[in-house]
């Protein structure tokens, strides 16, 4: 057996050549992050183009950025961001170009469209193509936060992006999220201030003999979830443990002909109780999941009523949320807890009310299915499909490149035609990164030089 060899014992011509080989990678790694800026530019302005073209539209797509997703393979909120640079971009042609050229990175450009304008945009150019993708990160934030303020949509914004978002992660635990107005973020600090100060008047767990450590990695954050749980079981309290009404234990009474939910009388009776006519499709998607009171008519007079019956019991709803887990729509992300359940074959035409023939979507899915934008068909193999009307599916196969085509001959053949591009391995790197970046004075220096350019002077005005 060969022995082992250190570091130090290393001959000095293999040093060499791993550095050879390191310093051929990197010119090869840096060369190839420019092509991808490049080709990410490109990518962008078509996101652009295709969305003013509504090329997405129809078919049960909600967005581009769910059309991205099933098209193209990239996640929702980059598909967004595709959209938001492509369209920024319009309105900033030197950071256009710079990005065209692969001077930029998309994180860059996706951090300078925020901040930069038509009159201030070679400022921001400059402070990007000296500064690294990092350093330049937290310029634009900071100077974003100082920006925003001064804005008369600023308050408008907030309420747009205010909300509670949760989700179980993989072991089960509870995800929280939470983006709330000041004043609201305000009141639930003090909240779960209260909840601590009342937690600690309690006797603590270092008094208690052979009392377990608290195990949580960060024990201040575990103590404020403990709050967080402390207030929610106080509201529950309150009404005996029922804040919410469960929708489908209220029911909708609509007057329809059995001929409408079959098909064979789409001039039948279809309207809601002391309310206006429903269409045909509205009530084969209220038929699929509702609770129903059965009234038997004879010349609009009630002979009978029946007793009230829910169409999905509990027991099987539970078992189609857990095997659905979403929205079954091709890359809808909806919870199936906020779903309808769906007859693949619908009642009224002899479909039977089990696990195979039922599957859940979203609110928006269901409508649009029900509307005829696309239909959904049982498949042996795998369970179910989504197709256009002319029948193509929905999901379509993933796009590939050719290995033996080189790889930058690969990304000039998607520029446009005659357009040069000119790459090397340092046309990305940041060009004066120093080691600490002194945030505050560069904040104010930037922010200096973007009031100058776009308040006009005293002898314009």
């Amino acid at each position: 057996m060969a022995a082992a060899i250190s570091p130090c014992e290393t001959p000095s011509g293999d040093i060499a050549q791993r550095r050879a080989r390191a310093a051929e990678v990197e010119r090869q790694l840096c060369e190839l992050a420019a092509h991808t800026h490049a080709a990410m530019a490109e990518l962008s302005r078509l996101a652009a183009d295709f969305n003013d073209l509504e090329g997405w539209v129809g078919e049960g797509i909600r967005s581009f950025s769910h059309w991205v997703t099933l098209n193209a393979g990239f996640a929702p909120r980059t598909g967004e961001e595709l959209l938001r640079v492509g369209e920024a971009l319009r309105t900033l042609p030197h950071i256009d170009a710079a990005f065209a050229a692969g001077r930029l990175s998309f994180d860059s450009v996706r951090e300078l469209s925020r901040v930069a304008t038509a009159e201030d945009e070679d400022l921001w150019l400059a402070i990007a193509t000296t500064a690294s993708g990092a350093q330049l990160a937290r310029i634009c934030r900071a100077c974003r936060r100082v920006l925003d303020l001064d804005t008369p949509q600023h308050d408008q914004a907030q309420l747009r992006r205010r909300g509670v978002w949760t989700h179980f992660e993989d072991d089960g635990m509870l995800s929280l999220r939470a983006l709330l107005l000041p004043e609201e973020g305000a009141l639930v600090h003090a909240a779960m201030e209260i909840a601590l100060r009342e937690a600690d008047a309690l006797p603590s767990v270092a008094a208690v003999p052979d009392a377990v450590p608290d195990p949580a990695h960060e024990p201040w954050a575990a103590r404020r979830a403990d709050a967080l749980v402390a207030i929610c079981e106080h509201a529950l309290a309150r009404d005996g443990g029922r804040l919410l009404v469960d929708p489908a234990a209220l029911p909708m009474l609509v007057h329809v002909d059995v001929g409408v939910l079959t098909g064979q009388d789409a001039e039948g009776r279809r309207h809601l109780d002391g309310g206006p006519v429903l269409s045909a499709s509205t009530i084969r998607r209220l038929g699929c999941d509702a609770t129903v009171i059965s009234i038997t008519e004879r010349d609009g007079i009630p002979l009978d009523v029946g007793r009230r019956r829910r169409i999905l019991p509990r027991r099987l709803r539970r078992a189609l949320q857990g095997r659905d887990r979403t929205c079954r729509f091709p890359g809808c992300a909806v919870p199936s807890q906020r779903t309808h359940a769906h007859h693949i074959e619908h009642w009224a035409d002899g479909g039977p009310t089990d696990l195979a023939n039922l599957l859940s979507l979203c609110h928006f899915h269901h409508r649009r299915l029900h509307d005829g934008s696309f239909v959904v068909r049982a498949h042996p193999d795998v369970g179910v499909v989504f197709e256009r009307p002319d029948g193509r599916p929905i999901l379509r196969p993933a796009q590939s490149v050719d290995p033996g085509v080189p790889r930058e001959e690969a990304f000039r053949g998607l520029l446009p035609a005659g357009a040069e591009l000119h790459i090397d391995a340092d046309i990305s790197r940041a060009k004066e990164s120093t080691a600490r970046l002194d945030l505050g004075y560069v904040v104010s220096v930037v922010l200096d030089g973007v009031s100058r350019v776009r308040q006009p002077s005293p002898s314009m005005s």
